[in-house]
């Protein structure tokens, strides 16, 4: 109505006021005819008529009903003006309802745009943490078969270690000699090895007494029977509750170290029979050299392998 509106005079429209200009023409005309009328016929009784010319009345005629007639073209004009208004209001309204589901659906597409982007980013990320953890278990692959190829090697060594002290033990057995209970493998020349027994502890040989002095077990382990490391059978077999430092008899010294010995020719330190080596000092005077031997002799090499020590001192006390 706003926009019908715009082409009012006076607050009526061009149809209206064209009409009522055309009445206010007809009220006017009539007036003109009205001093135009005959005067009144004195020798009658009849009352005064009033004349008007056909030709005027015909036109306003005419002219009143072209404006009736433009009067209903303006009143469809303006009836189709809103109705032209309204289907332009509402398709107005439909494209905005449009728009507004279009920028919906802008606004949906771009954030499904960026989840699909963060999956992507997500995707390249675990990509590289794969990658990454590939190259990481190829290098751990490559250390893991360096180790076992150095496990290998040692595995050889060891092997051939093993067959060469085999075959030296078979050798000590042929002389029928008693192999040592501990002992390491060392070069006899011209590509030949023996076995140089290690010493499990110190003896020293008094007027009236025998003592014993500990020693730590040597390093490594056996190595013809897989047998464990030293330190460990030093453990299992006792040899450090021994009674060292104190003043035994012949039978204490005896009943002390029978077990070891026992433990060594019944096979339960190597898979054959051995015998443990031991350092002893001779500690008697001139007149007790008797002594000494039958100890020496009788006691201590009925029971172990003994070095006879020349030059070290003793170091366990009187």
């Amino acid at each position: 109505m706003s926009s019908y509106r715009q082409g009012t005079v006076l607050g009526l429209t061009v149809a209206e006021a064209f009409i009522l200009f055309s009445f206010l023409l007809l009220i006017a005309l009539l007036g003109l005819t009205q001093g135009d009328e005959a005067p009144p016929d004195s020798d009658t009784g009849n009352a005064p008529r009033v004349w008007v010319r056909p030709a005027e009345i015909e036109t306003l005629v005419n002219s009143a009903k072209q404006a009736e007639g433009a009067r209903k073209e303006a009143e469809q004009d303006r009836a189709a003006a809103e109705r032209g208004r309204d289907k332009a209001l509402e398709k107005a309204e439909e494209a905005r309802k449009a728009e507004e589901k279009a920028e919906q659906a802008r606004a949906a597409a771009e954030r499904e745009r960026d989840k699909a982007l963060e999956k992507a980013e997500e995707a390249r990320k675990a990509e590289e943490k794969a990658e990454q953890a590939r190259a990481a278990a190829e290098r751990e692959r490559d250390k893991a078969l360096e180790k076992a190829e150095e496990a290998r090697k040692a595995r050889k060594k060891a092997e051939e270690a093993h067959d060469q002290a085999q075959s030296d033990l078979e050798l000590i057995r042929r002389k029928g000699e008693n192999p040592p209970c501990w002992y390491e493998i060392v070069s006899a020349g011209e590509r030949k090895t023996r076995e140089r027994a290690h010493y499990v502890f110190n003896v020293a040989i008094f007027e009236n007494s025998i003592k014993l002095e500990p020693r730590p077990a040597p390093p490594g382990g056996a190595f013809d029977d897989g047998g464990g490391l030293y330190v460990d059978e030093r453990k299992w077999l006792r040899i450090e509750r021994l009674p060292y430092g104190k003043a035994l008899s012949n039978n204490e010294f005896i009943e002390a170290v029978s077990d070891l010995v026992a433990q060594g020719r019944n096979r339960q330190v190597r898979t054959y029979e051995c015998v443990f080596a031991v350092k002893v000092w001779d500690m008697t005077p001139e007149h007790a050299k008797k002594r000494w031997k039958h100890v020496h002799d009788r006691i201590i090499e009925e029971s172990f392998t003994a070095y006879t020590v020349q030059n070290d001192e003793w170091k366990g006390g009187d």
